[in-house]
């Protein structure tokens, strides 16, 4: 050392040396690591778990929208059949003439149809495919067929 030159000490606070300032900073830094790390952990295994349960409900909705398939692929599979048994014309004629008057309100050339609006749940006023129970009310509705030999 030089002459003249003087050592300077800082002074230190009770019970504390520079390396235990040290030591602190990296168990502070060690546990904000450790704390955003349990943050993370957390977030990814509520993010597993809920997407486990999305998964799980769709697989459900899943298993019922292929059993409605199935049960409607039954029921064409019926129809088919139905239609198919339907050899004589005039009965096929008269299965479709119904459904042309009953569900699309159909009438015959030279009909015509009367229809008593203060009846309630009067299928001709509430529209074409209205179907209340699958029931048609008709003694609200009369049709008379005009002869056009007169």
């Amino acid at each position: 050392m030089q002459r003249g030159s003087k050592i300077v000490k800082f002074p230190q606070t009770k019970n504390q040396s520079p390396l235990k300032t040290n030591t602190k900073k990296k168990k502070r830094k060690i546990k904000v690591f450790n704390l955003v790390f349990l943050a993370f952990v957390l977030y990814f295994f509520m993010t597993v778990t809920s997407q486990k349960q999305m998964i799980n409900a769709l697989d459900k909705e899943i298993e019922r929208k292929e059993a409605d398939r199935n049960q409607l692929k039954v029921k064409a599979d019926k129809l088919k059949e139905d239609v198919a048994q339907i050899d004589d014309q005039e009965v096929l004629l008269e299965v479709v003439e119904r459904i042309a008057r009953n569900e699309y309100k159909m009438v015959k050339p030279n009909e015509i149809i009367y229809i008593d609006k203060n009846k309630a749940n009067n299928k001709f006023i509430m529209g074409i495919g209205y179907n209340q129970n699958s029931q048609v009310d008709e003694s609200n509705i009369k049709i008379e067929e005009i002869n056009s030999d007169n």
